[in-house]
């Protein structure tokens, strides 16, 4: 055995002497190192903007990860060695990117009343739902993002936001908010398993588009109770009282595992 090569096949092997001198050759090539996955991930939703690379080398080659560009995004953390070699042990890259005209994101527990009605948007400035939240009514706002031309928008909850115009802050909701909708899961019994993002969590909530109400690790098991499809036509699984998952971070098992 010869370290860092594996035997790849024998030349010239043969069980009885044909004459006195013989020659057997013994091929080696070079060990395969471990893959190097990297990972591209928004850095304030957690979603993937592209499938994970996989890389493999040489056992002991160099390697160096260079993050590509996304278009309407720019690199903004980085966790991991992008530089190294392949090894027997496999290597992460993760590249976190943030929208390109975000300049600052504020993650807050203030409360909003807005003055006038409010259109609801998907993103700050992004598409209009076909609903709008009326004046009076008070919010909790979860996320302050400022562009870079200066607009601030406030997050209401999901991919839920409106522009920070008109509005003013409350220290809670003292008065009644508006009656949130009322979901109804469908009966919906299967087995599944949390399919994010190797080594980190997702959050779940206490409703859909409501708060959090903690976070899963990937890989984990789940026991899916219920299913509610909203009028956005995602679809969301409850896994638990009061807790619920979005079914696009969700694998369902085969049912003859079940």
């Amino acid at each position: 055995m010869i370290d860092g090569y594996i035997l790849t096949d024998i030349q010239g092997f043969t069980q009885t002497f044909l004459s006195e001198y013989g020659l057997m050759t013994l091929i080696y090539t070079k060990e395969q190192g471990q893959p190097l996955l990297t990972y591209y991930l928004d850095y304030d939703n957690g979603q993937l903007l592209k499938l994970p690379d996989f890389r493999r080398g040489i056992l002991g080659a160099p390697y160096a990860s260079i993050p590509p560009e996304f278009p309407n995004y720019r690199i903004f953390q980085a966790h991991g060695d992008h530089k190294g070699h392949f090894s027997r042990h496999p290597n992460q890259m993760t590249y976190f990117y943030r929208r390109d005209d975000w300049d600052t994101v504020q993650r807050v527990h203030q409360f909003m009343e807005l003055l006038t009605d409010h259109v609801v948007y998907d993103a700050p400035a992004g598409n209009p739902y076909n609903y709008q939240f009326p004046a009076t009514s008070i919010w909790r706002v979860f996320v302050i993002i400022t562009l870079h031309n200066h607009d601030e928008w406030l997050n209401l909850g999901g991919d839920q936001w409106i522009p920070m115009t008109d509005v003013e802050r409350r220290d809670g909701p003292v008065q009644p908010e508006l009656p949130h909708h009322t979901w109804t899961p469908q009966p919906f019994d299967r087995l599944g398993v949390v399919d994010y993002v190797p080594h980190q969590a997702v959050t779940v909530f206490e409703e859909p588009y409501g708060e959090s109400n903690g976070e899963i690790e990937n890989g984990a098991t789940l026991e899916i109770r219920g299913r509610i499809i909203d009028d956005q036509q995602l679809v969301w699984y409850q896994i638990g009282p009061n807790t619920y998952i979005n079914a696009r971070y969700t694998h369902l098992l085969p049912t003859e595992t079940i």
